[in-house]
């Protein structure tokens, strides 16, 4: 119950969807659950309601499809056993990963590292650490306004992040400055990033 806010495909198959309330008069169930894409999709695979104290608002599977970050307005980050047929507990949690809201999370194409958008803060945690106490990189003030979603280069050298603006970064500095950026690349924002860059 509630709105769909985010959803992954992962290689082999898997359809990971999230939601919350956001949209909804009626409240949520702000789930995470996992479908199998070659069925009619008449029931899900594996299900974790409530899987954050807040509404879902981004989904990523890592390449190798083992694990599943979710991230929201409980300000937490998790890491999931996207390959379990229970989803009892998260494998890695986060709590205040960042001030407010996280509204989109990526991992890079090696699995090792995951990235994170919140308000006006980009960071970038190191995905085999056993808690994600901190994390690799950040820039607190990537954006002028919030930033909606994010996504690594398909060789991982690049980060791309969008709210009114759209910014490529170098994956692999301190985040100081954005490599490219373009102002106003939408007259009311961009929303949700499926860019190979």
């Amino acid at each position: 119950s509630g709105a769909i806010s985010s959803v992954a495909v992962s290689a082999n198959g898997r359809i990971a969807t999230v939601g919350g309330d956001r949209l909804e008069e009626a409240g949520g169930d702000r789930a995470l659950r996992v479908w199998d894409a070659a069925s009619d999709l008449s029931s899900f695979l594996v299900e974790k309601l409530d899987a954050h104290s807040g509404d879902i608002l981004s989904v990523a599977f890592s390449p190798h499809d083992a694990r599943l970050a979710t991230v929201g307005c409980d300000s937490a980050v998790r890491v999931w056993d996207g390959a379990s047929s229970i989803l009892t507990s998260p494998l890695l949690e986060k709590f205040d990963a960042h001030a407010g809201s996280i509204r989109s999370a990526a991992f890079s194409p090696d699995g090792a590292r995951i990235t994170t958008v919140g308000n006006y803060a980009l960071r970038v945690w190191d995905a085999g650490s056993s808690d994600l106490s901190t994390h690799a990189e950040e820039k607190i003030n990537a954006h002028s306004s919030y930033i909606y979603s994010v996504t690594f280069s398909p060789d991982g050298s690049r980060l791309a992040t969008v709210g009114s603006e759209l910014r490529v970064w170098d994956a692999a500095s301190d985040l100081s400055s954005p490599l490219h950026e373009k102002l106003d690349a939408h007259a009311s924002g961009i929303f949700l990033s499926l860019i190979h860059i």
